[in-house]
């Protein structure tokens, strides 16, 4: 019996989201493109959200299991690892397709030369407006051009993204609970990224848990990967995120010092914050963090979870993905 040819594997990892997933899953089913497949993983939900996969009995929808609660990073590590597709598509689980996407995607990603390893298109906002913002122009994004990118974003930065599956093999994503931060600056110093201007998927901003991963619970729990990651981001990237975007840079010492304190390294934090002010003396958002390190970890984490829509939700200061403040994150991606 012949095998199907896959084009496209779309990853929607997924924890305790049994009443939204069902709605992600059908948008896939929805479209019109052929050679694709839909992969589940599960990350060790504690509701029916497995059941509802199960649900499906198209041979295109896969679910793969946790055992263990392991974070959206190593979910998607998952993914890849099983994929068939020559492109991943990444999907949120309280997020949809819009109807024809995959078809304007792959008529897009068909021209892409070999050194393009990503394209990134736009979404559509459930309560208004279009993401990212500024919107995304058509061109190719080297290194130095995928940083001054970032420094422009303003918010909402959420990006669709579609990357080619061979690019994992050199660039990963993190196995911990670590962010995208580093990933999306290491890739692009690997390889250029496409931007397109359609419209592709649609945002639910007012989906459950849309803040879950910023709880104070969770922040305490993820921040001494994070810190590390951020820490590692500047080594490796910092002297040319200063010289070409200075705001983005003065994001990621912001945020990297804000994780040091949580992570309960407050020597670090204070050392990033001093640095960050040497570069922005007037900057209130540092002042303020100046402040908060005094706190102790858990107490600065419930101040930070009260906040967090407009400082530690994941995604404006790294680059793709949801942020807006110097607290947030400093690049693309979706979680």
């Amino acid at each position: 019996m012949t095998v199907p040819r896959v084009d496209f594997s779309i990853l929607i990892p997924v924890f305790n989201r049994e009443a939204l997933l069902g709605r992600a899953i059908e948008s896939c089913l929805r479209q019109d493109a052929e050679g694709f497949e839909v992969i589940i993983v599960d990350d060790a939900s504690t509701d029916g959200s497995r059941h509802v996969v199960k649900r499906y009995s198209d041979s295109r929808v896969r679910l793969v299991c946790h055992n263990t609660n392991r974070g959206v990073c190593p979910a998607r590590n998952t993914g890849v690892s099983v994929a068939r597709g020559e492109w991943i598509v990444f999907l949120d689980s309280d997020d949809e397709l819009l109807p024809g996407a995959l078809a304007r995607i792959k008529a897009r990603v068909a021209q892409l030369p070999a050194d393009v390893g990503r394209a990134f298109f736009m979404y559509q906002i459930d309560s208004g407006g279009l993401s990212p913002v500024p919107h995304l122009e058509e061109g190719l994004l080297d290194y130095h051009g995928f940083i001054r990118w970032c420094g422009q974003l303003v918010g909402p930065t959420d990006v669709f993204i579609v990357t080619r599956r061979v690019t994992f093999e050199s660039v990963s994503l993190p196995d911990s609970r670590a962010t995208e931060a580093l990933y999306h600056l290491d890739f692009a110093r690997r390889f250029c990224t496409q931007t397109f201007q359609d419209v592709v998927a649609l945002v639910h901003t007012d989906a459950e848990q849309r803040y879950s991963s910023a709880s104070a619970s969770s922040l305490l729990r993820d921040a001494p990967d994070e810190a590390s990651a951020r820490e590692q981001s500047l080594k490796r990237h910092g002297e040319s995120v200063r010289s070409i975007a200075p705001s983005f840079y003065q994001r990621m010492v912001a945020k990297t010092a804000c994780y040091c304190f949580l992570a309960g390294r407050r020597k670090e934090g204070f050392r990033y914050v001093l640095e960050g002010l040497a570069l922005s003396p007037a900057s209130t958002e540092l002042w303020a963090l100046l402040g908060l390190g005094l706190f102790s970890p858990r107490m600065l984490a419930a101040a930070v979870a009260r906040r967090r829509r407009r400082i530690l939700s994941p995604g404006a200061g790294d680059g793709p993905e949801r942020q807006s403040s110097a607290l947030q994150d400093e690049h693309p991606a979706r979680k």
